[in-house]
């Protein structure tokens, strides 16, 4: 199939049209992002598309890709601070057959990058597999968790993870192992541009089933204990810095309850900004910013994002 082609942004209309012609992919028009992430801030997005299967994506990227048109992969949202202009381009989201996963040969736990990893903990736990309890709490989607190496209470994803499917610009599907996937403390090689995260093997181990379901409960409760709950909010805002924690520094610094706006550091732990309703990101992110420089000015520490800024 030809590169579509069209000049952005006046032809937004026949793009969707053409990228509704590809089988399995559903396509919306006009979508806000404040209904696709966890801080429900963000502005409009001109089309969010849907794909259902591998064959549908590497259609619709090929021709994206030829055509220049400016495209990004949402997961669950959970992760990213996006603009209150929103996003001039395509969203892309894994779905169908790239959100499911499965037993496979040789004892792997084979996931799309697209499933929820509370989804993602449940079927192990439905299989007696030990290993991904940690995931059940964590509510993202496993590409995104991969990207980042996502992890909480001294787990990571990437301990887990025995090859990762991608697509590269430029070098198209290939297999990645864990030692080419570069992970580290929040981070990985498939955070650099023009990189999609298809699907993961995992290794897990046998396990008693009341065993796992037990670590599950007993780790969800610590989150419930110290994480703020049923509010709009990401993950934690920062990167912890070596030997300290970014939640003790800004508290130290007495900016628990900080607000601006709708945008408030949260009162139960400090390196959590909830939305109290109706936030824009530009308060978020000025808080974010302000947080930065005054525990740099006061601690000489800086403090990096853990959570994605869209531009």
């Amino acid at each position: 199939m030809e590169g579509w082609g069209f000049a952005l942004p006046t032809t937004w209309e026949e793009l969707s049209e053409e990228i509704e012609k590809v089988e399995g992919i559903v396509v919306r028009r006009n979508v806000s992002l404040r209904d696709l992430t966890s801080w429900r801030v963000g502005g409009q997005v001109p089309l969010m598309v849907d794909v259902c299967n591998l064959s549908a994506f590497l259609e619709l990227i090929q021709n994206l890709e030829k055509g220049k048109v400016c495209w990004r992969v949402l997961g669950a949202g959970s992760n990213i601070l996006p603009r209150d202009e929103g996003y001039e381009g395509i969203l892309i989201r894994l779905k169908g057959e790239l959100s499911q996963a499965s037993l496979g040969g040789g004892g792997f736990v084979e996931a799309g990058a697209g499933i929820s990893l509370p989804k993602l903990a449940s079927l192990a736990l439905s299989l007696g597999l030990g290993g991904m309890e940690f995931l059940s709490g964590i509510p993202g989607t496993l590409g995104g968790a991969l990207k980042i190496n996502a992890g909480c209470f001294g787990q990571e994803i990437g301990n887990l993870v025995e090859q990762v499917l991608i697509w590269e610009r430029n070098q198209g599907l290939h297999w990645v192992n864990r030692v080419q996937a570069g992970f580290g403390y929040r981070s990985s090689s498939f955070k650099k541009e023009g990189v999609v995260l298809i699907k993961a093997l995992f290794k897990a181990f046998p396990d008693s089933k009341e065993v796992i379901k037990k670590r599950m409960e007993e780790l969800q409760a610590r989150r419930a204990e110290h994480q703020p709950q049923g509010v709009f909010c990401a993950g934690s805002v920062f990167k912890n810095p070596v030997g300290d924690y970014a939640g003790r520094l800004i508290e130290s610094l007495g900016f628990k309850g900080l607000r601006v706006g709708q945008a408030q550091v949260s009162n139960k732990h400090a390196n959590f900004i909830i939305n109290l309703g109706g936030a824009k990101a530009d308060e978020i992110r000025f808080i974010i910013k302000w947080i930065q420089g005054e525990v740099f000015r006061q601690k000489g520490i800086f403090l990096e994002n853990e959570v994605e800024f869209w531009s």
